[in-house]
């Protein structure tokens, strides 16, 4: 059913967030990289990941206030009752994961720590 769609897709992407933060997966727009020096990328980089962690710290917050509604009121999808606490909750727990994932991959480089799968001399660059 539609309900069911919903619930899947929902989890879908929250469950995805934090492995394509992490393996840097996100769609990009690199149009000035090839003319931009190494250490203005970085940089760049670093203050676009701590942006985007700011909101998606401030989207896991609300997140939380919907689930302990969705608690409060009980609510629960119209035509198979499944409670809607718990997925909130999850997308909730997902959305923090991806924001501590976006500090830690904002802060690797000041640390001299490699991407997974990189070598750590191209890092060096």
């Amino acid at each position: 059913t539609s309900e069911m769609v919903e619930q899947l897709m929902g989890l879908l992407i929250f469950l995805a967030l934090p492995a394509v933060t992490l393996k840097r997966s996100h769609i990009t727009i690199d149009l000035l990289d090839s003319v931009t020096p190494r250490a203005v990328i970085r940089f760049r980089d670093a203050v676009i990941h701590l942006i985007c962690a700011t909101f998606l710290g401030a989207a896991a917050y609300r997140l939380w206030g919907v689930a302990a509604t969705k608690i409060a009121y009980g609510d629960i999808t119209e035509f198979l009752h499944i409670p809607l606490y718990p997925i909130a909750y999850l997308m909730c727990v997902m959305t923090a994961s991806t924001c501590v994932l976006l500090v830690v991959v904002a802060v690797r480089p000041t640390l001299g720590m490699a991407r997974p799968g990189q070598d750590r001399t191209k890092s060096a660059e």
